[in-house]
């Protein structure tokens, strides 16, 4: 069963093509990092972006936007098995922290409610 998308290609495609060139080099490195092309990232990220999914959207975009300074030669010797397994784990981390970023919006939007 293949998934429902929210939204159109189009504006995936948009959203991630902004993102990416301004994060170029983050986005390369952690195409490097996963053993995949940089377009076989982009489409990943498109899918993302597609399904609504906002937590892994913003996890990836965390992702990227930290290895803009990481340099793939430091990570080279790192077999790509672990490199997955390690990628796995900075992911669930960025998920971890989108949510807790969520979670402390809506309780101030809810203590300002409150208030008021």
């Amino acid at each position: 069963m293949s998934p429902t998308f929210r939204y159109s290609y189009e504006f995936g495609y948009n959203t991630v093509e902004s993102f990416t060139e301004k994060y170029a080099r983050g986005t390369r490195f952690l195409a490097q990092m996963s053993d995949i092309s940089v377009k076989e990232l982009r489409l990943r990220l498109i899918s993302a972006v597609r399904l609504g999914n906002q937590v892994n959207w913003e996890a990836y975009k965390l992702m990227i936007k930290h290895s803009q300074s990481e340099k793939f030669v430091e990570y080279k010797s790192i077999p790509v098995e672990q490199r997955k397994k390690y990628l796995t784990y900075v992911k669930y981390a960025a998920q971890d922290r989108v949510l807790d970023a969520k979670d402390k919006h809506l309780l101030s939007s809810r203590d300002q409610n409150i208030l008021l």
